[in-house]
């Protein structure tokens, strides 16, 4: 967030709450302006509100975990485990 490029020091809960607070604004702006029958793909903790409105409409949801990393590997096709 841009606090940290000013060097504004606040308490971790206030910052948890912070991003909070944005994540749950932007949900919720987003279930307003979405087109009835869109596709969304939303992280998980940031889509619950306009997911919700793009299933009741029609649309398609796809709830995304969000991770950096595979958590199961991946079997390597045929001829390319060399690679």
């Amino acid at each position: 967030m841009a606090k940290e490029r000013f060097g504004i020091k606040i308490p971790e809960r206030w910052d948890q709450e912070w991003r909070w607070l944005s994540h749950t604004l932007l949900d919720r702006h987003v279930s307003k302006k979405i087109n009835p029958t869109a596709t969304l793909i939303a992280l998980s903790g940031s889509g619950l509100k306009s997911g919700q409105v793009t299933k009741r409409n029609g649309g398609c949801y796809f709830c995304d975990r969000g991770s950096s990393h595979i958590r199961f590997p991946i079997p390597s096709p045929i001829g390319m485990s060399n690679l």
